[in-house]
């Protein structure tokens, strides 16, 4: 008569352990990304004021370097300047900008009537274009949007946590990092905090080089609208500044409103106006941006296009302005901890950044 062997419990147990292990991974990170779809606005406004931290916090480091005063007293001194400048600038080109944007909101009809005589001859190429909705309207692509500025107080609303949120992250960074940090096991916390501290140096360079590159671009092209007689070039030349800080796609939305302004006028003055944003753009591409974004990780076009792509989609607008650095800390946190600690290659960072 044969004896049947005992079965393997052993193996059963861990064939049910990874078995449950895998579903709870698995569970747990469905629960995360509904989590993060749902968040998924307040995590923009959070990453804005992490943004907006870098920008404040910077100068105080280095005024702090440089006279031994306190870190405290001197993020108060750079508030405080910021403050300053902001006040200036609202006497100084406040009244001008305010009212070139209310003329030229009072004579966008008449542009678009303007625009519509020039075309009637194009009728066969424009019969299905609706010029008024391509003038005032065209954003829904961006898809849902940002539900918190789907009104001006909203905007308002949003505009004042970001900047509330940033004076705190700037107050005591070491507090929310620490928090962060607290988050992942034991032994992976060191390595966590390098991570952040290397993103934290790409976007502080990035930022520092972006903004330069906003006020060189918008100085340049509100100086050669005024000099080739384009109208209300303050307004337009502060629009491309501030729609540099969206790599590629923010050059090509800043040229649109000022060519169908010149082209209201004459269309030799729209061809001026053209060629004088191209001419900014090349000067800009080719010979700031290497100089000022030498230190700041780079990222390929077609990447960066993308990201603008999938976080308009998701977020609409600020999904556009965020998508550059949130691809750059990105690509850091991949290279750190997939390539080097995953795969255990070497990943080339920026020499301040390794």
């Amino acid at each position: 008569m044969e004896s049947r062997l005992p079965p393997d419990r052993s193996q059963d147990r861990v064939l049910t352990h990874r078995s449950l292990l895998m579903t709870g991974v698995f569970a747990s990170v469905v629960i995360l990304l509904v989590l993060v779809w749902y968040l998924i606005d307040v995590l923009v406004l959070a990453f804005a004021a992490a943004l907006l931290a870098l920008v404040v916090r910077t100068p105080a480091d280095w005024l702090s370097s440089r006279t031994g005063l306190p870190v405290g007293w001197s993020l108060a001194v750079v508030l405080v300047a910021f403050a300053a400048l902001f006040v200036a600038g609202g006497i100084a080109f406040g009244t001008t900008m305010a009212a070139q944007m209310t003329q030229l909101t009072q004579k966008l009809p008449e542009i678009i009537r303007s625009l519509t005589r020039q075309f009637e001859g194009y009728a066969w190429v424009f019969s299905e274009i609706d010029l008024r909705q391509l003038l005032t309207g065209g954003a829904d692509f961006l898809g849902r949007g940002f539900r918190l500025l789907s009104s001006t107080f909203g905007a308002v609303a949003a505009f004042g946590i970001v900047v509330l949120m940033g004076i705190f992250f700037a107050i005591q960074p070491k507090l929310y990092i620490d928090g962060l940090v607290q988050l992942f096991a034991v032994h992976k916390r060191n390595r966590i905090r390098e991570v952040l501290q290397a993103i934290g140096r790409i976007l502080r360079w990035w930022l520092l080089g972006q903004l330069t590159l906003m006020l060189a671009v918008g100085v340049m092209s509100g100086v050669g609208l005024w000099l080739i007689g384009v109208p209300f070039a303050l307004v337009l030349g502060v629009l491309s500044g501030l729609l540099n800080f969206v790599p590629y796609l923010g050059p090509i939305f800043a040229t649109i409103p000022a060519v169908l302004v010149a082209l209201s006028e004459s269309p030799t003055l729209a061809a001026y106006t053209l060629l004088l944003y191209v001419f900014v753009q090349v000067i800009e591409g080719n010979l700031l941006e290497p100089i000022v974004q030498q230190r700041a990780v780079y990222l390929a076009p077609a990447l960066v296009l993308l990201a603008q792509i999938v976080l308009g989609i998701l977020i609409g607008l600020p999904g556009v302005m965020l998508a550059t650095p949130l691809a750059a800390a990105g690509m850091v946190a991949v290279k750190m901890l997939y390539i080097e600690d995953v795969l255990g290659a070497k990943a080339r960072l920026p020499q301040h950044a390794d």
